[in-house]
């Protein structure tokens, strides 16, 4: 689980980017992480295809990027169907259900909020996340795989073009912890370019637990994204 920050006075609670196109994380597995949390007032999924590939073919998953993104597709439309609570069937390439009704629903309604997550500059992450709520981009030509500011303004831009707003659309910068606190300086830039979240991510080594304490402690140090 991530907890993905604002200035605001809630933090959501989100897995920030779950292979649903994996056996571990289809749509089944999405429901039953549903089912667990159905008593957190506010989650968010994060959604993506997974690396790298290697890891899948260890376990008899499918490495193939186009396949993975076909089972991640119907498995969105599967889970946004039977978060719905109304009789549901579904017949796509690679799943069938229904019909069948989902409880207990989400209690956030429509439904629970799809961030995607994927890698720039390729154009099919950005054109997926634009048909659900929330995007989080990875860039692979930057340090750190850190998107810059004026990476996020051309996904704003492409988002509204996809979507003819960006109105309640979410853009989140992810970043590593900023234990050093230099963070603040640099979020008014991305705050203007578009970005509404900043989500750190502690890296695997000693000590990780009491930097995140820390840097919890510290709080947000900015004005919220959001203005």
């Amino acid at each position: 689980m991530e907890l993905a920050r604002g200035a605001g006075s809630r933090c959501p609670a989100s897995p920030t980017i779950r292979p649903i196109s994996s056996s571990w994380g289809r749509p089944l597995s999405g429901l039953a992480w549903t089912g667990i949390s159905s008593g957190i007032t506010w989650v968010i999924l994060g959604v993506g295809l997974g690396a790298p590939a290697g890891e899948f073919t260890l376990f008899g998953e499918p490495a193939d990027a186009r396949r993975r993104a076909e089972l991640l597709d119907e498995g969105l439309d599967v889970l946004a169907g039977l978060w719905s609570g109304r009789p549901f069937s579904y017949a796509g390439k690679h799943y069938a259900v229904g019909p069948v009704s989902f409880t207990p629903t989400p209690r956030q309604r429509p439904r629970i909020p799809i961030w995607v997550g994927g890698e720039l500059p390729a154009a099919g992450p950005l054109a997926r996340a634009a048909r659900w709520d929330g995007f989080v981009p990875i860039h692979r030509e930057r340090p750190g795989g850190v998107a810059t500011p004026d990476d996020i303004a051309a996904v704003r831009d492409r988002i509204g073009n996809l979507r003819g707003s960006t109105e309640s659309f979410d853009i989140a910068v992810w970043g590593e912890l900023d234990s050093a606190g230099q963070v603040a300086a640099t979020l008014p830039a991305y705050r203007d370019a578009g970005a509404t979240w900043w989500i750190e991510s502690p890296q695997s080594r000693p000590g990780w637990l009491e930097a995140v304490r820390e840097r919890l402690h510290r709080g947000p140090e900015v004005q919220s994204l959001r203005g």
